[in-house]
């Protein structure tokens, strides 16, 4: 049973910070369950990289994209009366399947909209006391 997850965010992901995050993704993917909100599904079809989890209403990606990844599992929610982020059902599965430790990638982006950087902290915070319940 794997103890930790890496969560693919939404975010920016640097062409000059590329290799990092390929990097991290192979040293920590097989005792970790990488897990992909909307978005950060480009990061995984430009590098052909495998997510183990999808989540997300997919408002920023084309639904097609899913059908690269048959092997992923795929969490969809509507738009409709959504209240959670993304990144928010990301952790949600976290906590479902006891994992406690967390690594998150693009939780900041470059184009510098602050209101995501600081929910993408709150959420971490929230996070960090839901796993304690």
């Amino acid at each position: 049973m794997k103890t930790n997850a890496l969560i693919f965010l939404n975010g920016t992901y640097p062409d000059k910070h590329k290799n990092f995050y390929i990097r991290e993704y192979r040293r920590l993917s097989a005792d970790s369950i990488i897990i992909v909100a909307d978005g950060g599904l480009r990061f995984f079809i430009e590098n052909k990289l495998k997510p183990d989890i999808i989540v997300g209403d997919f408002d920023s990606l084309d639904r097609q994209a899913l059908e690269l990844f048959p092997a992923a599992e795929i969490v969809t929610v509507s738009t409709e009366g959504k209240a959670l982020t993304d990144g928010e059902l990301a952790l949600d599965k976290c906590a479902e399947n006891h994992i406690n430790e967390v690594t998150l990638y693009g939780g900041i982006d470059t184009s510098f909209e602050t209101d995501h950087l600081l929910g993408n902290i709150l959420m971490m915070f929230a996070f960090k006391y839901k796993v304690r319940e």
